[in-house]
């Protein structure tokens, strides 16, 4: 089964401050342009500090903004893979259950299937099966290969002279 994704891995409590700290600081940031924005409206710059606040405000409502706009986003983001992966999990299952009852076809090509699966031979089970090896000289190999090719060609050779 699929796993969905978790919006976190803080706990609830933790969840919820995070949440509360947004909203408080979207709020500042709200408050602090009003204050700002009575001085725009005379066409004042304010020295120092607060010049420097009043300079950078967009950037901090942006960020007040940001703060609170991707993690919403992500939650439904979140919410909507999650439904994708629940579709999917319960197709699973229900093709799990399909294959715990082996009804009818699939129960015949289940079976194929396995019987196919111990007649098949793996390569590298057996010393012979191995077409190259470092460990030995080249010519060696190629020597043994050819004595078992002989043998086969003995073997049919003598298979044809009965027939």
């Amino acid at each position: 089964m699929e796993r969905e994704y978790k919006f976190s891995l803080a706990s609830s409590i933790q969840t919820i401050l995070a949440g509360g700290l947004g909203v408080v600081n979207l709020g500042g940031a709200l408050y602090l342009g009003n204050l700002l924005g009575q001085y725009a409206l005379y066409g004042v710059r304010l020295p120092s500090y607060m010049g420097l606040v009043q300079q950078f405000f967009p950037l901090l409502l942006a960020y007040a903004v940001l703060f609170n706009a991707i993690p919403l986003v992500r939650n439904i983001w979140l919410s909507r893979q999650n439904v994708k992966i629940q579709q999917r999990n319960e197709v699973r299952r229900s093709w799990k259950s399909l294959l715990e009852q082996k009804a009818g076809s699939v129960k015949r090509k289940m079976m194929a299937a396995a019987r196919m699966g111990k007649k098949l031979k793996q390569l590298g089970a057996g010393g012979r099966d191995i077409v190259f090896d470092t460990s030995k000289d080249f010519a060696g190999i190629e020597t043994v290969k050819e004595k078992d090719e002989m043998k086969e060609f003995d073997k049919l050779l003598e298979e044809k002279a009965w027939e």
